[in-house]
């Protein structure tokens, strides 16, 4: 009875069905978000402006236009989130969402530490701009509610790392530099330091990597591995060695998990070594061969290894109540810079995400935000764990595509969360745009992940 089922059809019917009409009062985690007067064609309008938002978040044209940046450009296109699911009536259902409870506490915790803060208007205005990331997570959540949806938000991300990838080359063959020779980042953001930008395109190479072997599309799968290809080499041109360091552990992480056979594997990785290993001028290789004895040799190694050691004395000194957001750099500066040690107003920061947040956020606030940055590992693996065990023995190849393409998504979301983690613990970034849109798009992913999976084993009768 069961073989003669078209499982496909009957799996993407009754997704549609379930999200269309689903019961707003279920306590069920894999459904969707959506109320039960939600319709897919009044979610289309807002999550395509939930496009628009993210991709101007990462590439922030308003850097580049002062008109724009006086306007307010976030703020603005927030409300304007909110008025289009205001008029096409789709409530924003944060609390539905895998750790939005620890990222609204998080938030609580950066209002009340500003209460004490070293710097408190300064701390007060950050928690208050805060805002805007738990209504980014609560898009998230509400508007990528199907396979379709994902799909999309998936391929928009590849788009913007092969974009910043672009802008890192033009930046090399322009001689665009920073102070210290290298290529500068995009505008003056998050991602205006060489660093955050290699982490960044470190977490969004997975992707690629996904639409590349699992696309269906000749022409998007050849976009993405040039995508791919120009991410790859503006990870190398930022010449950073933390972003070496999270390229590795992505890559051990898909190493590890894609089932493909082990000679397949180890022929991939390898291309990717030697065509990295090729495209690196003799200086960055130099650079990247001091890993090993940069805490005995480098002034930056050394100058981290002596924040971070400050940062544990300072976290100790100030574990109850912290010292305030954003206040890391004016609290070292005044109280534990040693004499004729590390110097330079950016040399302040605490050059590590997990110290920052401890410092500035106290205990508390480093728990929540580790719950929240570190979760995500374990429910991409146990939502790829469910969907690998449906082993759906059928000769349909749609059906087997969808299986294996929606493991596929949970194993490079793992690559990528990995290496944007690994990034985090060398980048003071940790209550940036990137923590929390990459939360986003995994936890997400975890709900529709699961409710195909709740579909599937339903239709099969598991």
């Amino acid at each position: 009875m069961i073989e003669s089922l078209d499982v496909h059809s009957l799996v993407s019917e009754t997704l549609v069905e379930r999200f269309d009409d689903f019961d707003a009062d279920s306590s069920d985690p894999g459904t969707g978000l959506a109320g039960s007067l939600t319709t897919e064609d009044q979610r289309r309008i807002p999550f395509y402006a939930l496009l628009f938002l993210i991709v101007a978040l990462m590439l922030r044209p308003w850097d580049f236009v002062p008109l724009l940046a006086s306007m307010k450009p976030i703020t603005l296109m927030i409300l304007g989130m909110l008025g289009l699911c205001a008029i096409s009536r789709v409530r924003l259902e944060f609390f539905r969402t895998p750790l939005s409870k620890c990222l609204f506490a998080f938030w609580l915790i950066l209002m009340a530490t500003s209460l004490t803060s070293y710097l408190k208007g300064e701390s007060l205005v950050f928690s208050i701009k805060y805002v805007q990331m738990l209504l980014l997570y609560g898009f998230l959540g509400t508007l990528v509610c199907s396979l379709a949806s994902l799909s999309a938000l998936t391929t928009t991300l590849v788009g913007i790392g092969g974009t910043l990838g672009l802008y890192a080359i033009y930046s090399q063959l322009t001689s665009n530099l920073d102070v210290g020779g290298r290529v500068k980042g995009l505008g003056t953001g998050f991602l205006g330091d060489p660093n955050d930008l290699s982490q960044v395109l470190v977490a969004l190479l997975p992707l690629a990597w996904l639409i590349v072997y699992h696309g269906r599309q000749v022409l998007l799968r050849l976009l993405s591995a040039a995508s791919a290809l120009v991410m790859l080499m503006g990870i190398v041109i930022t010449e950073s060695r933390g972003g070496l360091l999270a390229l590795i552990g992505s890559l051990a992480v898909l190493f590890v998990l894609t089932p493909a056979a082990t000679g397949k594997k180890v022929a991939i990785i390898a291309f990717v070594v030697l065509s990295t290993v090729a495209a690196i001028p003799a200086e960055t290789w130099q650079r990247y061969a001091s890993i090993s004895e940069a805490a005995q040799s480098d002034d930056s190694a050394q100058t981290r290894l002596r924040l971070w050691k400050t940062g544990g004395r300072m976290f100790v000194d100030h574990m109850l109540i912290g010292t305030g957001v954003n206040t890391f750099a004016t609290v070292y500066g005044k109280h534990y810079k040693e004499s004729g040690g590390v110097g330079g107003n950016k040399w302040y920061t605490a050059h590590n995400s997990l110290i920052q947040i401890a410092v500035e956020a106290g205990i508390l606030g480093a728990i929540t935000w580790t719950l929240f940055a570190f979760s995500p590992l374990w429910l991409l693996y146990r939502a790829r764990s469910r969907v690998y065990a449906l082993q759906l023995n059928d000769p349909d190849e749609d059906r087997v595509w969808q299986h294996s393409a929606v493991r596929a998504w949970c194993e490079c979301m793992l690559a990528s969360m990995t290496g944007l983690l690994i990034g985090c613990m060398f980048l003071s970034r940790a209550a940036e745009v990137p923590i929390v849109l990459f939360v986003g798009v995994a936890a997400a992913g975890y709900l529709v992940t699961n409710q195909w999976s709740e579909e599937t084993e339903a239709v099969l009768g598991f």
